[in-house]
């Protein structure tokens, strides 16, 4: 298994433009697969933080800007992604007006801008807000989806422990 920082290099190599970002995933996904869509929240935990004090950190402001992420494509790129996934530490919470069972992690993802999005094409900018629900906390999020500009997910990473 490669890291996210050869993938990088090899990208680079490549001529292509890709971007390491950290942040919360949060994912619904039963079976050992690539969950198609998951939320992302860019973010990087402080190194004397421990992972509940950085979510809750980060969740706490009024309302969280939240990205829907079309994740599936990485297994294209990434053939241990599943893996990668399933690996993950992660906290239960629950999410939207049914509060469904998810899971919440911290990882790195590396988005591919070398064709960011078509320029007659514009994105839609509609945010949806929904509840997380994780211990005594509420937490709004405002949904939307990950703007073409911002690239197209490649890779993703754990977090080392």
């Amino acid at each position: 298994m490669i890291s996210a920082s050869l993938f990088i290099q090899f990208a680079n190599a490549q001529g292509r433009k890709v971007d390491l970002t950290d942040g919360i995933l949060i994912y619904w996904s039963e079976r050992k697969e690539v969950p198609a869509y998951v939320l992302f929240i860019p973010g990087t935990m402080k190194p004397d933080e421990s992972f509940d004090q950085f979510f809750t950190r980060t969740l706490s402001g009024k309302k969280t800007l939240t990205y829907m992420v079309y994740l599936h494509p990485v297994r294209w790129t990434q053939s241990e992604v599943a893996e990668v996934v399933d690996s993950l530490k992660y906290i239960d919470a629950a999410y939207g007006p049914q509060r469904k069972s998810v899971k919440i992690s911290y990882l790195k993802i590396a988005f591919d801008k070398t064709q960011a999005g078509d320029p007659e094409n514009v994105d839609d900018t509609t945010e949806t807000e929904v509840e997380l629900y994780y211990k005594e906390h509420e937490f709004l999020l405002n949904v939307m989806d990950w703007p073409d500009a911002m690239g197209a997910p490649k890779f993703v990473e754990k977090m080392p422990e």
